[in-house]
């Protein structure tokens, strides 16, 4: 069972999923009619302890990330690639910083 409605385009997490696979589906729920969507995972380093029952390293990995794109971490597992067209402004927040950085360089 699920909902289906037409015009979500931001999904917010006040706490992170036990896995990837979880987090990819909720989020999925967003920008299904083709518009842009945001998904905003909000944590702390106690909701990706080892010792919680039920997290699996993924999710775990997934967060503490900062050095790839986010897309890129998120699809890789599930054998999808981020399309080549995605405006790295628009990315994720790690491209998003990234593309700042550039900026600011030049």
């Amino acid at each position: 069972m699920g909902v289906d409605p037409p015009s979500v385009t931001r999904i917010i997490h006040a706490k992170n999923p036990k896995n990837l696979s979880q987090y990819l589906q909720e989020i999925g729920r967003a920008g299904r009619r083709g518009q842009n969507a945001t998904a905003i995972l909000y944590f702390n380093k106690s909701d990706i302890a080892k010792n919680l029952p039920g997290i699996q390293e993924d999710i775990i990995e997934f967060c503490k990330n900062i050095d790839q794109c986010l897309r890129e971490l998120l699809l890789e597992p599930f054998g999808f690639t981020k399309s080549e067209n995605i405006d790295k402004a628009q990315c994720c927040s790690y491209c998003i910083n990234q593309n700042l950085t550039h900026s600011l360089q030049q």
